[in-house]
């Protein structure tokens, strides 16, 4: 099983989240390509409770899956401040 903080693989499906969250980089990635609008509204709802994330997303580097998030925290604007789930 996966560690929260490694690189998901690509080839790993999945459209539930599991209990320990092991999976939520390939979950966020499949609704993603499944709705134009679903990071949209990730996003909103993320706002709501962290304020300064300006941006998220998913890239693939080295045949992984990577979540990336961008925040204003206090005028420190960090582009693509990466957080491996």
């Amino acid at each position: 099983m996966p560690n929260i903080r490694q690189a998901a693989e690509t080839k790993i499906k999945g459209n539930i989240l599991s209990k320990d969250g092991s999976n939520f980089v390939n979950v966020f990635n499949y609704y993603k390509s499944k709705d134009i609008f679903f990071k949209v509204r990730y996003e909103e709802k993320l706002k709501e409770l962290m304020p300064f994330v300006t941006t998220t997303d998913i890239t693939t580097e080295f045949e992984k899956l990577v979540f990336r998030l961008g925040y204003d925290y206090k005028g420190y604007w960090h582009q693509n401040a990466d957080f491996i789930l």
